[in-house]
Parts: C-alpha cells; structure tokens; sequence
C-alpha cells in the first residue's frame, strides 16, 4: 500500500507536550477511524527508553509506527525485538522487501510498525 502522510502540530496547538499516549488519544478523537489511517514517526533512538514510557503498550494499539533508523543502521539492519519484551513481539509477524521491514501485528484491527530508511519516506524523483 503507498500512504500519503500529512504531519500534525496538534501538539503545538494544543500545547500537550508531556505526554505521547495524550496526543495519541487526542488524535485518535479527531480522527475516529484511527489506528488504519494514523501514523507516528520517529526515530529508532526512542525505542531505547520507549518501555520506560507511561502506557507504552498503548502508544503501540492506537496507531501504526514508522521507525526510521538513525546513525549507520538500515532498515533491514535494525533489530527491534531486542528493544521490547518477549510477549509484545510475539503480537507481530516479520516480513522484508529487502528496503523495509514489516511487523504485521497478528491481530488485524490493530496497528503495525514498519521500519523503513528516510529515503524511502521521500518518495521517487522520477
């Protein structure tokens, strides 16, 4: 599937700063059809605290994740089930295209995280 993505400032606008979960449930109240259209960004440096982060669970069941490596990792490369407890991973099946990586949660009406390079987020030149 190709998504087109449009960034929010809700947490400008709103000055919700504090909390990711509260801007996850506020976008998740604007937008209703949620976690099938929503997508957070981040790099994959935050998945070194993400277990320490209140509700973490959570942040994972209300939209989908794109993780973008950082530093000499690839996203084929990058090994996200060191970063997360045994029993969260086993909600995910892997797969790869060889560009990206895949974590389709088994539960088909929850979200999926995706790791991909910055480059393939950029879209074709051609």
């Amino acid at each position: 599937e190709i998504y087109t993505l449009c960034p929010s400032d809700l947490e400008y606008k709103e000055n919700i700063f504090e909390d990711t979960s509260q801007t996850m449930r506020r976008l998740n109240e604007i937008y209703p059809q949620g976690s099938k259209n929503l997508f957070w960004i981040a790099g994959t440096d935050v998945l070194n605290s993400i277990t320490t982060w209140p509700n973490w669970r959570e942040l994972f069941d209300r939209m989908h994740w794109i993780l973008v490596p950082r530093g000499e990792a690839t996203a084929t490369s990058f090994d996200i089930s060191s970063k997360f407890p045994a029993d969260f991973m086993s909600n995910y099946s892997k797969s790869s295209d060889g560009k990206s990586v895949h974590f389709k949660n088994i539960d088909s009406t929850k979200p999926d995280i995706f790791i991909t390079d910055i480059s393939s987020l950029q879209g074709s030149s051609s």
